[in-house]
Parts: structure tokens; C-alpha cells; sequence
């Protein structure tokens, strides 16, 4: 097993294994031994914070989307979410520099041939297939923290033994990067070793009115934040927006309690186009989880119900396993127990007329799978999007966009094709025309054949779609570095009833 101690006498180093785990004692939440209490949780904070850079650099290495800084931040096995978020964070910043300062300083792993030059001299292991292994994301993140973090109010016991042993070499090597990038004629661009910046948007809540009305949750808010700090937005009326400096919400007592959700602006956006609903009517969620707009739309068709209660009802579909625990939970958590029934399959295996309960569905969410090429800055994404765009990973990407808007499309036809249906939002949180207008595009034949049209939706929202044929003006899209929020995309299909 590897070590994974804090530094100092406590730290275990072992070159032979990918896996790092904390020494005996010092995961355990305020125990004495091991080092025991905040010191111990504060060097295990920069394993954790290593261990997730390390999955995000992998993710990149291979092409494959999926986790974000903040999912794998808020898993449940993270200890301390504020410090490791800021860790990851600050690390990717830095990283181009803090690799450029290891070289300098010929940092190694230890002895390892694949970290060996060409005539034998010992090598920087960040120029290897060693770069994004865990152990080197630990040393980054230590390095951050020597260079420009708290290391002077980390007790020495408690530093990371592999960098506090090589301190002095470090900082000479980070006072020569600097200067090689300040001198124009080093040919070292001063560009690729400047920490990126990061797009701050504002903290975006969602008011889950199955627990509690907007004007209560306003008023809260305001006491506690300021007026000037709180305010609604001017689009969807169930949402609240924040100052960014507002940290560590997940912990607010209104949010522990599922009275607001956490979620961000353009996630709201689809059940508002949604609407109006019937409150007696049957709706889908085709691709749910982890389902913030799941229980938005139970919420939604609550208020649409009569006052004696929701007679509607809500499918919820995932196919993956562990997102539809988490559907569950949000579901149980957000009190939208009595209107969604949850369900582990395929949407696309749905047939309405064989399956008499979902024959009566008015309304289709349909948010699929998607490129997520909007979510770059709340994600962190853009932290790691730097490095060469060779030919052969934009042919990947364009073919893996590809891919995806062939199953949107798919995922699109089916929902247009159950017999009652009368309004379907398709979304996606991508800024690719290839997800967007052009699968909107792809099935407006078949739309039309079916009696659906493109309506206008979200009328006050100034930005529309791209005007690739005639009704692009009835698309929606959020320009991230425009709108303050997630890049998004959305249409909405309206049929008479039948």
C-alpha cells in the first residue's frame, strides 16, 4: 500500500504502487494519533486535491469527458470540499508553471526509467507517462502550495517530505522561470507559463417551492446576505442569485433541508419552456439524474395543480446505476416523492403503445447526453483545456460530437413520436451547432409531419439560436462569457392536442 502522510517523519513514499492512501490515523475526522485533528485533515486535503487532478489530467490524456472539479470535490469521501476545491483549482492555474519549475529543478519521483534522459542523466519526471500519475499530482499540488500557498503556516511536521526536502532547489528553480519568461528573447513564451484566469459567475439557487415559497426564501436570504447582495433574477422566477464570494452554500440549512437547490441558470431554463402545464398531466424526464430539473418540474406541476394537491405525475429515466441512486436521493431530498416515480432503463426502449401508462404523456424534458462544451467555466474544464490542439484530437473531437448528435437526434424522434405528447424541450448544455441547431434541423421534417411546431420559447431571453433556417429565432442559447451563466442551448416543439 502507499503512504500518503503529511510530511515529515509521517510521510510514506512508495515509487511502485499508482495508489496513495493516508496513514494510519490521519483520514480519521478529529482523532488523536496518526497527528490527528486539523493538521492531519489539512495534509490529507492535498492528497485528495491530487488525487482528483490526477483523474481530470487522465480524463483529458484519453478524451473522455464525464467527472468535473466540483463532482468529484463533493463526493462524500472528501473531507474538506472548500480547501481541496480551492487546491484543484489553484494547482491547474499554476500548472504549466509548476511543471516548468520541476524541470528546473530536475524534481524527480526517484529512480524510474522511463524519467531517465537519453545519455543517462536523471530527467524531470513531468516530461513522462508519469506526469498525471496520482503521485505526480500530489507533488503539483505541494508545490502549489510551496510557491504560492500557505506552506509558512504548515508546521513543518506536517509538510510533504519529498517537496520540503528539495524547498531550497524550488524556489531558486521558480526565481529562474520567472526570469527566463520576463526576458522576451529566451524564446520561452510568457503566455504559457501565466496562470489562466478563471470567469466568475454568480451563486445561482433554485427555490424548491415543494418546501417553500420564493417570497419566504427571498426574505431569508436578505436577512442573512444583505439586500444588496440578493436579488432575483430577471428571467426565471424561481431563482435567486448570489454574490461568487458566497462559499461553503452547500452547507446553508436551506439547502441541507432542500428548500434551494444549488443549481445553475441555464439548468433552470428548460422547465420554464416547458410550460404552461396541466397540473392532472403525465410527464417525462427522459435523462434525469442526477435530477435538479427532475424535481424542478415536480415543483412546477405542484403549483399548476388544484388546490387540493398534484394529480400529475413525473417518469424519471436514467440507465446508469449509480446517477440513478443519486436521482433517488435528489428526489427524496427535494420532497417530490409523491409526484416522480424514478426509473432505472432506457427512455429510448419506452414504447407508449405497449406500456399504457406512459400512452397519456403531454409533456417531454429531454436534456441527453451531450459534449457539455458550455459547462467549460463552472465545471473548471477551461483549467485543463490548455496544451497542443493537434489534428488527430480535433478529428477525435469533431467524431465524438458527431456521435452524440447522432443519439440527440435519435433521442428527439422518440420523444416526437408518443401519440399525446403536446410540448417537448430539447436541450443541451453544449455551444456546438452540430448538438444544436443542426439536430433541431435534422428531425423538423418529421416534427412537422407529426403536427409539432417550433414556438418562441423563453420570449424575454434576448439571445436566440444561430439562423441556420427559417424559426432559428424561436431557439434559445446562453453565451457563457456573455450571460453569466453555463453556455446552453434549447427548442421547444408544440403540438395542438389531439
Amino acid at each position: 500500500t502507499g503512504g500518503g502522510g503529511g510530511g515529515g517523519g509521517g510521510a510514506e513514499w512508495v515509487l511502485t504502487t499508482m495508489k496513495m492512501k493516508p496513514s494510519r490515523g490521519e483520514g480519521q475526522r478529529g482523532r488523536v494519533g496518526g497527528g490527528g485533528g486539523d493538521r492531519s485533515r489539512k495534509s490529507y486535503a492535498h492528497h485528495q486535491a491530487g488525487g482528483i487532478v490526477s483523474e481530470l489530467l487522465r480524463a483529458k490524456e484519453k478524451r473522455r469527458g464525464g467527472a468535473s472539479i466540483k463532482s468529484l470535490v463533493y463526493a462524500n469521501d472528501i473531507q474538506s470540499k472548500k480547501q481541496v476545491y480551492a487546491l484543484c483549482c489553484e494547482t491547474l492555474r499554476h500548472l504549466e508553471l509548476i511543471k516548468e519549475v520541476l524541470r528546473r529543478a530536475k524534481f524527480s519521483l526517484g529512480p524510474h526509467k522511463s524519467e531517465e534522459t537519453a545519455d543517462g542523466d536523471e530527467g524531470s519526471f513531468v516530461d513522462t507517462g508519469a506526469a498525471s500519475t496520482r503521485k505526480a499530482c500530489v507533488v503539483y499540488v505541494w508545490v502549489y502550495e510551496l510557491l504560492f500557498g500557505r506552506w509558512d503556516g504548515i508546521q513543518e511536521g506536517r509538510r510533504f517530505a519529498p517537496v520540503a526536502s528539495k524547498e531550497s532547489s524550488l524556489r531558486e528553480a521558480h526565481k529562474v522561470v520567472m526570469a527566463a519568461s520576463a526576458d522576451t528573447s529566451s524564446g520561452k513564451s510568457p503566455a504559457s507559463l501565466t496562470p489562466t484566469q478563471q470567469k466568475v459567475f454568480p451563486r445561482y439557487v433554485r427555490v424548491n417551492t415543494l418546501k417553500i415559497q420564493v417570497d419566504e426564501a427571498l426574505r431569508q436570504l436578505v436577512e442573512e446576505y444583505g439586500e444588496e447582495s440578493v436579488k432575483m433574477n430577471p428571467y426565471l422566477d424561481d431563482v435567486i442569485e448570489l454574490p461568487p464570494n458566497v462559499t461553503d452554500f452547500y452547507g446553508h440549512r436551506l439547502v441541507r433541508g432542500g428548500s434551494l437547490v444549488q443549481q445553475g441558470l441555464s439548468s433552470c431554463m428548460p422547465v420554464h419552456a416547458l410550460e404552461p402545464l396541466g397540473g392532472d398531466w403525465t410527464l417525462i424526464d427522459a435523462c434525469s439524474a442526477p435530477g435538479n430539473k427532475t424535481t424542478q418540474l415536480a415543483a412546477h406541476l405542484a403549483s399548476a395543480g388544484e388546490a387540493g394537491g398534484c394529480q400529475g405525475k413525473i417518469f424519471a429515466f436514467d440507465l446508469d446505476p449509480i446517477r440513478f441512486e443519486r436521482l433517488r436521493k435528489n428526489v427524496r431530498h427535494c420532497g417530490a416523492g409523491r409526484i416522480v416515480t424514478p426509473e432505472l432503463r432506457d427512455f429510448l426502449g419506452v414504447d407508449p403503445s405497449k406500456e399504457e401508462r406512459f400512452r397519456e404523456v403531454r409533456g417531454i424534458l429531454l436534456d441527453p447526453s451531450c459534449s457539455g462544451s458550455g459547462t467549460v467555466h463552472s465545471r473548471g474544464d477551461y483549467l485543463i483545456a490548455g496544451g497542443s490542439k493537434n489534428q488527430e484530437r480535433t478529428e477525435q473531437d469533431k467524431r465524438r460530437v458527431d456521435t452524440l448528435a447522432s443519439f440527440q437526434e435519435k433521442c428527439l424522434r422518440h420523444a416526437l413520436s408518443f401519440p399525446k405528447v403536446e410540448r417537448v424541450v430539447y436541450s443541451t448544455c453544449s455551444i456546438h451547432v452540430r448538438e444544436n441547431e443542426q439536430v433541431v434541423a435534422s428531425v423538423l421534417a418529421e416534427a412537422e409531419r407529426l403536427g409539432f411546431e417550433l414556438e418562441r420559447a423563453l420570449p424575454q431571453w434576448p439571445r436566440r439560436g444561430f439562423p441556420l433556417f427559417e424559426g432559428c429565432d424561436n431557439l434559445v442559447r446562453v453565451n457563457p462569457n456573455k450571460d453569466k451563466t453555463d453556455g446552453f442551448f434549447l427548442a421547444l416543439f408544440v403540438r395542438a392536442p389531439r
